[in-house]
């Protein structure tokens, strides 16, 4: 690996962290999703940093093309990024069908409120009608 390559990629894992750091203070991803951001960040440091790092672990797998380690490493990642969001997707259409059940509640509930007071002004005006 080039010193130009080893340094685009350390810098593009400070980038990530730095976006994912970023995010955290302006509330736009919570620590849980960064969490997956600064580990990405620091893999590509990792690899950036010390290349033989990459064909160690191709070593370890017994993978013979030891860039694609990388793929495989990115793959994985990226399923559980999938993973995770499919799961909050489904927490989330959970929670707006229980929001929707409760907004119809408490329409109907403020509709028949609405017919009791409607009730009760007429009752009212019937038996001031009634006095006169």
């Amino acid at each position: 690996m080039s010193v130009t390559l080893r340094i685009v990629v350390i810098l593009s894992g400070l980038l990530v962290i730095g976006i994912s750091i970023r995010g955290i203070v302006n509330r736009v991803i919570t620590e849980k999703q960064s969490l997956f951001w600064l580990f990405l960040g620091v893999v590509m440091i990792l690899f950036g940093a010390f290349p033989g790092l990459c064909y160690f672990i191709a070593d370890f797998f017994g993978v013979d093309y030891a860039p694609s380690i990388i793929f495989m490493i990115c793959i994985v990642l990226a399923l559980f990024g999938i993973f995770y969001c499919f799961r909050q997707c489904a927490k989330l259409y959970k929670r707006v069908q229980e929001l929707a059940i409760q907004v119809s509640m408490l329409n109907n509930e403020n509709v028949e409120l609405r017919k009791r007071e409607r009730d009760d002004r007429e009752a009212a005006s019937a038996r001031r009608k009634a006095a006169v």
